[in-house]
């Protein structure tokens, strides 16, 4: 199986696994929570080092909803929060570099503000699976 495929398929078989996410009665997994979980399920042993970490938002945030990107981009993140979807898994960085790292970027620069702003006023998370993981 393709490393592009496994990841998808690790992500749906944690999403499924979740019965429902949305019932006011339950407890609510954490992103923290729901990223071990794809951890375990993508059938070979994590590694410590990688790109594959939380970008953005607070990981022990009560997810609500989970969108599944290539890319984390605004309009992405837009479409999510409308959606009540709070805990988002992307395959490319999301701010802009290999190691998520904006160097040579911060606060004054706008694109860069508005989409962390986005971010911390929505209370997303944005976690990066790249598959470097594994």
């Amino acid at each position: 199986m393709e490393s592009g495929t496994q990841w998808y398929i690790a992500v749906l078989a944690v999403i499924a696994g979740l019965s429902p996410i949305g019932t006011a009665q339950e407890r609510r997994p954490t992103a923290r929570e729901i990223v071990e979980s794809i951890q375990q399920h993508v059938g070979i042993p994590w590694t410590a080092s990688t790109v594959d970490t939380f970008e953005a938002g607070n990981p022990d945030a009560r997810v609500r909803g989970i969108a599944v990107t290539m890319m984390a981009t605004l309009d992405v993140l837009q479409r999510a929060a409308e959606k009540g979807e709070n805990l988002v898994v992307t395959h490319e960085p999301t701010f802009y570099n290999h190691l998520d790292k904006p160097e040579g970027m911060n606060a004054s620069d706008p694109v860069w503000a508005a989409k962390r702003a986005f971010i911390e006023t929505h209370g997303i998370v944005v976690w990066s699976f790249t598959i470097t993981g594994i």
